[in-house]
């Protein structure tokens, strides 16, 4: 049985392996603190697939994810990098 909108198959994970090391601490923080997860157990869920990411909280991890040139949902870039 598929998830609907689980990150759109992976979306999450890869964009995740996008954001700068210096920076996943505090994005990840961020993202919990907007989504109101309440653990880091929650987070690691959500970005492995094992918990469905829902509609409001693609928006917010689009928000988040924009400034660092990331798309959420493919997990690549928003505008290739030159």
């Amino acid at each position: 049985m598929e998830v609907k909108n689980n990150t759109t198959k992976g979306g999450f994970s890869k964009a995740w392996d996008l954001v700068p090391g210096g920076k996943q601490f505090d994005v990840r923080v961020e993202i919990m603190e907007k989504c109101d997860w309440s653990s880091r157990q929650t987070f690691y869920n959500k970005l492995s697939g094992r918990y469905p990411v829902t509609n409001p909280e693609l928006m917010v991890l689009k928000n988040i994810l924009e400034p660092y040139n990331i798309d959420p949902e493919t997990g690549e870039y928003i505008k290739q990098l030159v």
